[in-house]
């Protein structure tokens, strides 16, 4: 039994010291399950490409990342205000920085400005098509295919940016920890295996 003057009472918990010992080595607090990289929210990740897992040489990217169980999508049906509402109380959030190459930086630019020319040239073909329509003498077909055709555009370069552009996307996040997916295998092959 320990005596009351041998007890801090201002000394962090236990679980506090032994996570800060754990973060504060290389690579500590990150592992390895499956085909899932998962951290420690606080944890700094390798200075490799996640991508490829060649050297960064300190080359970060600042990732906001946001998740909430995939059971909430059915709250669409509800109303898109209602999904909005929910997922916006139930969702964990994780700010991380990921090492990545120059050459998955540059292709991350391209995939970037894709999507934009996509967004922009779709909003630029309804709007042609829309204002083609209401012309006299307009061919009501043309303007028919541009309308169509940039609503197509418009969604194609949303999804695009949300599938294409990010690095990495998360697979599950909790309180302490952030799971994710799309990690290069010789990435994860050189962090050990979770356990517990």
């Amino acid at each position: 039994m320990t005596a009351m003057s041998d007890v801090n009472p201002y000394a962090p918990p236990q679980h506090d010291v032994v996570l800060e010992a754990m973060l504060a080595e290389p690579g500590g607090g990150i592992w390895r399950e499956g085909k899932l990289l998962v951290m420690h929210k606080n944890a700094v990740l390798p200075d490799r490409c996640v991508k490829c897992n060649q050297p960064a040489y300190g080359g970060r990217l600042k990732r906001s990342l946001s998740y909430h169980h995939p059971a909430v999508y059915v709250l669409i049906l509800a109303g898109l205000w209602v999904y909005i509402i929910v997922a916006l109380i139930l969702r964990h959030t994780a700010k991380i920085q990921i090492g990545i190459c120059e050459r998955h930086r540059n292709k991350r630019r391209r995939a970037i400005a894709m999507s934009w020319l996509l967004v922009v040239g779709g909003i630029a073909a309804i709007i042609f098509g829309l204002g083609l329509g209401n012309r006299p003498g307009a061919t009501p077909w043309f303007a028919l295919t541009l309308l169509l055709g940039g609503v197509f555009a418009f969604v194609v370069g949303l999804i695009y940016a949300a599938f294409v552009v990010p690095p990495v996307a998360p697979h599950k996040i909790d309180k302490e920890y952030v799971w994710l997916k799309k990690v290069a295998p010789g990435y994860l092959a050189e962090l050990p295996p979770i356990t517990g």
